[in-house]
Parts: C-alpha cells; sequence; structure tokens
C-alpha cells in the first residue's frame, strides 16, 4: 500500500487547516536541560533506545493542552534532579501554527516551591487551561492506555472528554465547573446543618452544567461514529457509545426537561449522598463503550492486540471527524504505536496521516519501521537527552 500526501481533507469545500507546531524548547524539563526544535509541519519521528527521552518530548507536547498531560503529572514529576536535587522550575513553551496564524504557548512553574503551573499564551498569563483548546489541539496514544477498555471508567470518561474538547473547547471549562459545584454540594450536605436553599441552587447548577456536558459528548461521539462507518481502513471498526442515566434521560426529553429530571434526582439522593460522601447522579457516572464492529463483541473482551487497533482506530476517526467538521486537524502523539503494527496496519496508518496532512509525532526504537516514509518526515534521532536531526 503506497502512502498518499496529494489530497487533503475538503467539506462544503473549505479546505482543513492541521494545528502544527514549528518550534518546541523544553528547559529542565526531566533529562532535558536545554531543548530547542525547529520544525516543519510534516510528521516526527523520534528514534532511539528505550529510556532515552522520546516519550518525555511527547509528555511536554501534551501538556499544551488542558490537565495533567499523558502521564497524569504531579508538578514537581517533570523537574530536573541532579545530585538528589531539583535543578530549577521546569518550562515547556512552543509557537504553534493554524493556516495563516501563528501563537505562542508555554507553561511550567516559575519557581520550586510553586504549587500551580501557569500557562502562557502570546506571553499573558491565563487563567484557565482550557483557552489552550482554542489555540492547539491535540490527542495521542500511549502504551499506559492499552488497558483502557479493561480499566476504570473514570479512564473512559477522561478519554472521551479529551475527544470532546477537539470540538467544543468550551467542554473542558463545563467539566471543571461541573466537578466544583459537585465537590461544594456533597461538602454542604453532609454538614449537621444546612441551607436547603443554597443547595438548590449547586443542583440547578449542576443539572445544567451536566446536560450540557451529556450532549457535548453525545455529538462527539455521533461525528466520530459517522467517519468510522464511511471509511475503509485497515483497522477494526469500532461502535462507540456513551452511556449513563443523564443520557437516558435525554434520549427522551428536551435539554429543559432533562435539567429539570436531573435537579429533581439530585434533590432526592441528598439523604443517601450526604451518608456515603458521594454524588450517585449525573454525568461523572456516565462510561465511555466501544464495540468490535466485525466481532459483535466488547472491546474489553477482544485481544490485547485488537484493542489497540480499536483505540487507534478511534482517535484516528476523531481527527478526521474535526477535520471534515471542524475544519482543523489535530496534532497526534503515537508513542511506540507502531511497533505493535502488522506492515498492513502501518501502511494504512502512513496513508491515514498523509491524507489528513497532519503533524503525527511518533516515537520507535527501530528506524526500518518508519522506512516507508523516511523522505515525507521529520526524522530525530535521541540519546541521553540529546536530539540531533537526521
Amino acid at each position: 500500500m503506497s502512502v498518499v500526501a496529494d489530497t487533503p481533507l475538503i467539506t462544503d469545500n473549505i479546505q482543513a487547516q492541521a494545528f502544527y507546531a514549528s518550534s518546541i524548547k523544553l528547559g529542565n524539563y526531566r533529562n532535558y536541560k536545554d531543548l530547542s526544535l525547529k520544525l516543519g509541519a510534516s510528521p516526527v519521528v523520534l528514534t532511539g533506545a528505550n529510556g532515552s527521552g522520546k516519550t518525555n518530548i511527547l509528555e511536554a507536547i501534551s501538556l499544551l493542552s488542558p490537565g495533567k498531560g499523558f502521564r497524569k503529572i504531579k508538578l514537581n514529576d517533570a523537574d530536573m534532579i541532579q545530585g538528589g536535587k531539583t535543578v530549577l522550575p521546569w518550562s515547556i513553551s512552543a509557537v504553534v501554527n493554524k493556516g495563516f496564524e501563528e501563537f505562542q504557548i508555554g507553561t511550567g512553574r516559575e519557581l520550586v516551591t510553586d504549587s500551580k503551573r501557569i500557562v502562557k499564551i502570546d506571553g499573558d498569563i491565563v487563567k484557565n487551561q482550557a483557552e489552550l483548546t482554542s489555540i492547539f489541539s491535540v490527542m495521542w496514544l500511549t502504551p499506559q492506555m492499552d488497558g483502557l477498555f479493561i480499566g476504570s471508567s473514570s479512564d473512559r470518561r477522561k478519554f472521551l472528554d479529551r475527544l470532546v474538547y477537539n470540538f467544543d473547547p468550551e467542554h473542558a471549562s463545563r467539566i471543571y465547573s461541573y466537578e466544583y459545584t459537585m465537590r461544594e454540594r456533597a461538602k454542604i450536605i453532609q454538614q449537621p446543618s444546612y441551607d436547603p436553599s443554597w443547595v438548590s441552587v449547586l443542583e440547578e447548577k449542576m443539572a445544567q452544567r451536566a446536560v450540557s456536558i451529556a450532549a457535548a459528548r453525545i455529538d462527539t461521539v455521533e461525528h466520530i461514529q459517522a467517519v468510522i462507518n464511511e471509511f475503509k481502513t485497515a483497522f477494526p471498526k469500532a461502535d462507540i457509545d456513551v452511556q449513563g442515566g443523564v443520557e437516558r434521560i435525554m434520549l427522551e426529553n428536551s435539554a429543559l426537561q432533562a435539567e429539570e429530571i436531573l435537579k429533581k434526582q439530585l434533590y432526592e439522593s441528598r439523604a443517601m449522598d450526604s451518608r456515603t460522601g458521594r454524588t450517585s447522579v449525573g454525568t461523572h457516572r456516565s462510561d465511555f463503550i466501544a464495540f468490535h464492529n466485525e466481532k459483535c463483541m466488547p472491546a474489553a473482551s477482544c485481544s490485547t492486540g485488537e484493542q489497540k487497533a480499536l483505540l487507534l482506530s478511534i482517535i484516528l476517526a476523531e481527527a478526521r471527524a474535526k477535520a471534515l467538521w471542524k475544519g482543523s486537524v489535530p496534532v497526534l502523539l503515537l508513542d511506540e504505536v507502531v511497533a505493535h503494527l502488522d506492515e498492513k496496519r502501518r501502511a494504512s496508518l502512513f496513508e491515514e496521516i498523509f491524507s489528513m496532512q497532519a503533524q503525527v509525532w511518533m516515537t520507535g526504537t527501530d528506524e526500518e519501521l518508519f522506512k516507508e516514509i523516511r523522505d515525507k518526515a521529520q526524522f530525530f534521532d535521541v540519546s541521553d537527552g540529546t536530539v540531533t536531526k537526521k
């Protein structure tokens, strides 16, 4: 199978524009004292021995989006350590591009004692990390995600919500607001006496946010499923869904009706929630479900190899869906993914990447696995914190 790189995705005569990083700088980040990379828009391949620092670069890029990156780090996890002591606070900065637009974004902590990381866009500190989603769109697949379908529903929700961020930048803010309000309600109803009217206000906010969150999740899943159904690739087709109490309510009710029903459920569950210290209804209890279409079985029951292939299929479909409906292609971070693909699926992956004209960062120990795209991608050798362009 040949790699096709001629025709970008076009919908309604609008060419999809790819997000890409034209430069990356890391300071005192894990094993990188001072790293600076200049880049084009094409895919990036990082090769080197295990433990050389390939994944650290991808992790740094993942931190240029809301959240804790794909390793879910604590602030001091990324510090460069010498002689058993932290050297200096870490920093990540990048020039990111979308079409003719260019932005400077960065994150890190200015002091080793800082308890929160700062985020800057064009030199200005922003209060909400969610603002990054309108500037830079990124998705990833890492070995740590191999057990997603058999792991906790919490991990699957977070995976789904990251898919949603790429379609709806406000989704991150809604999630934060919902979870903050939920924690406030939980604290208040556990007090011996509390103001019921204030709890009602919080429950109204929770209901509004929950319905908006569920609607965004459902919309994103439908868009991704449409792409999975439409396009043929070497990867297995997945049937995906988001399931939960709020989603069931929304199947048969308008958004306003769903809010009223959810408010009533929250009111009726106060006593139980007070005893258990948990919130028994809401979108924080929803789950992301996937089935292997051809085999008619839950993803969790598939082999490890097929689970990996399904996950990659979903991520590629999400990128294509964003291109089709939003006119932009996210950056993809694929850590040690190629090594687990047979020749047919490897060729299919490369074809997908170049047909979308995406900047995809791939890592591996064997450069030969990437020989098909040797003249089309940017290759770097990584060795003990030193990165050399080939």
